[in-house]
């Protein structure tokens, strides 16, 4: 990992809440001494922080808070969106258009993280886009690369319902190190 990859603290803040709000978990076994610096400190929305960082605290809330489910991943991903969508005035919707939105939202990801891992769209009909997600190359634990993954289907939800879709839904796919997300509504 090198010190250019990095996460804004957008991405970073709603985590932080979570290990803030709950003193009494056991997160030594999942932090490192420059997390506690990150958690302790006040995060700028705007500021860069360390995907290592972003990485773990990610990790300790995905297992001691979610209990490693991927479906309560999921719904934070949208949680987290939502607090996006709020802090960026919705930039990422385009009105009554939920495809056009998910394209949006794939080409704009680079905001809010640098590195090699990039969404793109892959094929999208009138009511469904299929995405993939490539995962950092310096992601070398699966269950961490797949909440990530869950995570990233929840943000394309929220962004579906917020366009205009009713009732997204996705499938999640492994393809090689990647995933495809498949987000359809009605």
């Amino acid at each position: 990992m090198t010190e250019d990859t990095y996460v804004k603290g957008s991405m970073l803040l709603n985590y932080v809440k979570i290990v803030r709000a709950n003193p009494d978990r056991d997160w030594g076994k999942y932090l490192e001494d420059d997390d506690w610096q990150v958690i302790n400190d006040k995060i700028f929305t705007s500021n860069r922080y360390s995907y290592g960082s972003f990485r773990r605290i990610g990790y300790a809330v995905f297992k001691d808070i979610a209990g490693s489910d991927f479906n309560l991943v999921r719904s934070f991903g949208r949680f987290n969106m939502k607090t996006l969508l709020e802090l960026f005035q919705n930039a990422f919707l385009v009105p009554d258009d939920p495809r056009a939105s998910v394209r949006k939202l794939t080409m704009t990801k680079g905001v809010f993280m640098s590195g090699d891992s990039t969404t793109r769209v892959l094929d999208q009909g009138e009511k469904w886009v299929r995405c993939i997600v490539m995962v950092p190359s310096e992601e070398d634990d699966p269950e961490r690369a797949e909440a990530f993954c869950w995570q990233y289907a929840g943000h394309l939800e929220e962004v579906v319902e917020q366009a205009g879709g009713a009732n997204p839904r996705t499938e999640i796919k492994p393809s090689e190190r990647n995933f495809e997300i498949l987000v359809n509504w009605e």
